[in-house]
């Protein structure tokens, strides 16, 4: 993992408490990039959704 300095005691390494918080700052931007990847997949969705041909479906002859 990124950002811890010691393996079995050959380094002086990090302290639990610097663990924890690099960990949880990492975890709350991930957090946020995955919202905004949801947010921009659904804003594609939308967009496409908004481009199918009006006239695609409308062309049915129900009578024959």
């Amino acid at each position: 993992m990124a950002g811890i300095t010691s393996i079995g005691g050959v380094a002086t390494g990090i302290s639990q408490v610097q663990f924890e918080t690099l960990y949880q700052a990492q975890a709350v931007v991930r957090q946020q990039q995955a919202a905004r990847d949801v947010g921009t997949a659904a804003l594609n969705l939308i967009q496409a959704a908004f481009s199918i041909d009006p006239a695609v479906g409308q062309n049915l002859d129900v009578y024959a």
